[in-house]
């Protein structure tokens, strides 16, 4: 452009250039700032794109990931199971203290446990078949007793120097020596129930237990064999019997053996 020649030429060139160069920077200025949005628009997308790409690429990881861990699930399960002998091995080693190299030998089940044996019951009838056991008639035991009741020795000596002999309710029981009543009670009586009480006169006693009856009175006088009462379950038993004491001498039923039978 060649400057103009006059000084008014000049100036108004002046000021066309500087509005033109005035100008021509706001256009550049406006440009520029309209140009940003598209730049950044543009990364936005490349953002999203990279985002969307991030979370694919994890998607399609995830299986593998998951699966890895399902391997390493399965793998400490396995471990956990191949372990539990081990434990069991050092539990029986505890407890029944056997070596290290019976300890793998397996045990049976609880529920293997050899069942109760059923042993047969066998009556004293049977029991007395099988066994001959003496029957002993009335007899003088040691030149001064005699038989006080028909029935089975069911126990020996025990206390206070007594036998017991079996025998039915009811049965008869008799003074083993002639002697004088001092006592003839009935009631429970610590256990002998309704009793008897005969002294002899060679100072000893006899006492007759466990009866249903008593058939005398205290002060009485009684004759060797002669019924005094009948044999019961009064006082503490488990079955029929009569209890028959001796006192101050030995009561000679005691060597007869378990099960003889006494008839009068």
């Amino acid at each position: 452009m060649v400057p103009p020649e006059t000084p008014r030429k000049r100036l108004r060139f002046l000021v066309i250039l500087i509005l033109a160069i005035s100008l021509t920077g706001g256009t550049a200025h406006a440009a520029s700032k309209t140009a940003k949005p598209a730049v950044k628009k543009v990364s936005s997308v490349s953002a999203s794109t990279k985002k969307t790409t991030t979370k694919t690429v994890a998607k399609k990881s995830a299986p593998a990931k998951t699966s890895s861990a399902k391997a390493s699930a399965s793998h400490g399960k396995t471990t956990k199971t191949k372990a539990a002998p081990k434990g069991i091995i050092k539990k029986v080693k505890g407890e029944n203290t056997i070596a290290d190299k019976e300890a793998t030998i397996a045990l049976p089940p609880s529920d293997l446990q050899s069942p109760e044996v059923a042993y047969p019951v066998v009556s004293a009838s049977a029991q007395s078949a099988q066994v001959a056991l003496p029957t002993i008639t009335t007899i003088l035991r040691d030149g001064y007793w005699m038989q006080p009741i028909e029935g089975q020795l069911s126990q020996g000596i025990h206390d206070n120097n007594a036998v017991d002999i079996r025998a039915p309710i009811g049965t008869a029981v008799h003074a083993a020596a002639a002697g004088t009543v001092t006592l003839a009670k009935e009631g429970y009586n610590g256990g002998y129930g309704n009793y008897i009480i005969i002294a002899h006169p060679n100072g000893t006693e006899t006492l007759y237990a466990h009866l249903s009856q008593i058939n005398v009175t205290v002060g009485q006088s009684v004759a060797q064999l002669q019924v005094i009462g009948l044999s019961g379950v009064s006082g503490r038993v488990t079955g029929a019997h009569l209890h028959f004491e001796i006192h101050n001498a030995f009561n000679p039923w005691g060597n007869d053996p378990l099960g003889t039978n006494y008839t009068i």
